[in-house]
């Protein structure tokens, strides 16, 4: 069974950041374009510090004759084969090599969502397509629209859905296997009942515009709540929370990150897949 690579930075500037490198391509990974892997935040890194070739078996590296050397497991290295679990420094950076088959990843994902213990809710977007439409209209959970009627019937296979996910729903399968890393949605956890979470997350989609118009806030396409919660002022991360204890979100190198409200104000996010 093919194998997938994710590159994960385990300690320096940019420590937290995790790529996936495609079966026959050659990433050349530094600190500046060229590079097509960019670990920007380390000036001790060269701008092609070295190259990774993946063939969907195994991983090949070569120092591309960086200021600093680029050091495998501790040994410097000028060019070899680097196996799963692999430690490369590159000038103040370590990064991780990770090789997984895509069932094992997508079991780990199932088994980290479900280890929580509380109750789960997905929040899907059937605007990203008739596949999510059609998981939507297939799930036997409680689910209902974010919209109220009549916008709610007349834009039905484009509106997001909040469902509810109790303990053994073969509802969760479906959504990593179909959907995992595809943007349809993302997981939430809350104590609350059903209505009162779906009364919070509507007042969250919208937002008012400056000239008053009513706009449709996607917070639930990960890529949205990935990159605007982190750039969200402390003060206003609170309305992301209002009745929800976290979010499950997909990163964009297939892994699960977790976020939760700080005691001190704000947010704070947790990896909790094994690339780091």
């Amino acid at each position: 069974m093919p194998l997938i690579l994710v590159l994960s930075v385990e300690s320096g500037p940019d420590a937290g950041r995790s790529f996936t490198i495609a079966p026959d391509v050659e990433a050349v990974v530094g600190r500046a374009a060229p590079a097509t892997v960019v670990v920007g935040g380390d000036p001790t890194m060269s701008r092609r510090h070295f190259a990774l070739a993946f063939d969907g078996r195994e991983a090949r590296i070569r120092d591309l004759d960086s200021a600093h050397g680029t050091l495998v497991d501790g040994s410097e290295t000028v060019a070899g084969t680097v196996g799963d679990g692999a430690r490369v420094q590159a000038g103040g950076t370590t990064l991780r090599i990770r090789l997984r088959t895509a069932d094992t990843r997508r079991d780990e994902i199932l088994t980290l969502m479900r280890a929580g213990g509380e109750p789960l809710f997905a929040v899907l977007d059937a605007a990203r397509g008739g596949e999510v439409y059609r998981l939507i209209l297939e799930a036997p959970e409680e689910k209902r629209s974010l919209f109220e009627e009549p916008r709610a019937s007349d834009l039905a296979a484009f509106a997001p859905y909040l469902i509810e996910i109790p303990e053994g729903s073969p509802f969760l399968e479906r959504f990593v296997g179909e959907g995992w890393g595809r943007s349809w949605g993302v997981l939430l956890t809350s104590d609350r009942p059903f209505d009162e979470v779906r009364e919070s997350l509507k007042r969250l989609s919208t937002v008012v515009h400056d000239d008053g118009r009513r706009l449709l806030f996607r917070f639930f396409d990960p890529r949205v709540l990935r990159t605007h919660l982190p750039a969200s002022d402390p003060a206003d991360a609170g309305a992301f929370f209002r009745g929800v204890l976290s979010y499950l979100c997909e990163r964009d190198d297939g892994g699960l990150d977790r976020y939760t409200p700080s005691a001190v104000g704000g947010w704070k996010v947790a990896r909790l897949d094994g690339d780091a």
